[in-house]
């Protein structure tokens, strides 16, 4: 099966704007940095079709997800957009990323 990456960027979603205040929001998940002892809310806003576009993807790529974004972050999103199903095969998060030793 052919592989594709998805990168986990802004594009997607929208996350605690101006525009929930208004319109609402797709789901909320609570967050706790790894530098704090302190969980926040994290209110998300799905782009359209985006569960949609990614199952028909998942029919024929083995999909794997990318963000710069720590883990403690954006796992929590990822859990709550694969709560029906499970859409991605890898999940690769900045600490995924070494720098290498170049001496």
């Amino acid at each position: 099966m052919l592989k594709a990456v998805c990168d986990f960027q802004p594009e997607y979603f929208k996350i605690n704007s101006k525009v929930m205040e208004k319109n609402g929001f797709d789901f909320k998940v609570k967050s706790i940095p790894e530098d704090s002892e302190e969980s926040f809310d994290i209110k998300v806003i799905l782009r359209p079709h985006l569960k949609e576009v990614l199952r028909l993807l998942k029919k024929q790529y083995n999909l794997a997800v990318f963000t710069a974004s720590k883990e403690s972050y954006a796992a929590p999103i990822l859990d709550k957009i694969e709560e029906e199903e499970s859409l991605f095969s890898y999940r690769l998060f900045r600490e995924s990323c070494l720098i290498p030793d170049t001496r």
